[in-house]
């Protein structure tokens, strides 16, 4: 568990910040905290299920969990990545402000200065594992269907006909043409790729 060297004041920090221990009788929420190459920052914080939204489509609700804090600090150290407890508000302001990463919190501390992230909150399944807040996923990427630009567009582009037989209403009025995705909507390679 090696970090950059970021100067000798800031190494000593991280150091001490990395040997404080979790505290007895505590509870704790796991959160992760990192940038994206784009310098955007995004958090994650261990949910649970707590049911389901009115409208539709349905979707999970989902809120911050308390976590088994010595079972996560174990695993996460034998997997050699470093895992920050947080007792103190200094420690939390050091985390949010300088390391980011993984990190243990303790739950009081959360519930005064975290307490948005906490609340319960519309949740999607990823594709590639775990749920993520609706609110900060961009409405296209939760698009099923075209809009009817996008379909006119893509039946210009295809001359109105069949991609497999070459069937068009133009010449046939028993055919219907029908728009599908050419990769499941849940491949998140679909939102790369251009009409």
């Amino acid at each position: 568990m090696r970090f950059p060297d970021l100067g000798r004041k800031l190494n000593a920090e991280i150091s001490q910040l990395l040997k404080v221990r979790i505290s007895r009788n505590r509870s704790y929420y796991f959160f992760t905290l990192f940038a994206d190459s784009n310098w955007r920052f995004h958090h994650s914080v261990i949910t649970h299920w707590v049911g389901f939204t009115e409208d539709k489509p349905r979707r999970e609700i989902r809120e911050a969990s308390l976590v088994n804090a010595p079972y996560i600090l174990r695993n996460s150290r034998k997997a050699g990545r470093p895992v920050f407890v947080i007792n103190s508000v200094a420690g939390l302001r050091f985390y949010l402000t300088i390391t980011g990463g993984y990190a243990l919190i303790q739950a009081p501390l959360a519930r005064k200065y975290l307490t948005p992230l906490l609340h319960p909150r519309a949740s999607i399944q990823l594709p590639e594992g775990g749920f993520d807040s609706i609110s900060i996923i961009p409405p296209f990427k939760l698009r099923r269907r075209p809009t009817k630009k996008l379909r006119q567009q893509v039946l210009r582009r295809d001359n109105e006909e069949c991609k497999i037989c070459g069937a068009s209403p133009r010449t046939n009025e028993h055919v219907t043409l029908e728009l599908h995705h050419i990769l499941p909507f849940s491949n998140p390679e679909l939102q790369t790729r251009k009409i």
